[in-house]
């Protein structure tokens, strides 16, 4: 089966674009945000409940952001790296072996 976009959704994900690895992670996952537009970035680490393990506010000194987040403190299970820019959200599956 095949997924359809608006026209509105294709074009807002081609102003961001992010990436996490390694994933599945036991340590150390890395990300990166590239956006279109120069702005604050809002990074939250849920757990498989929604419960927020982590938030950092990253400011808006470049349209690049990347970062490093611990994993190995937290328990293994499924994670949600979520980014707020803007009133834009981008969601990532993490998994913690």
């Amino acid at each position: 089966s095949s997924v359809r976009l608006a026209n509105e959704d294709v074009a807002e994900m081609a102003e961001m674009m992010v990436n996490v690895s390694p994933n599945p992670t036991t340590g150390l996952l890395n990300w990166k945000l590239q956006s279109r537009e120069l702005t604050d970035v809002n990074l939250y680490l849920l757990n498989s409940v929604g419960k927020e393990q982590m938030t950092q506010n990253i400011p808006a000194l470049s349209q690049t952001h990347e970062g490093t987040i611990d994993m190995s403190k937290f328990n293994s299970g499924a994670y949600i790296l979520k980014f707020k820019v803007g009133e834009r959200i981008i969601t990532k599956k993490i998994i913690k072996n």
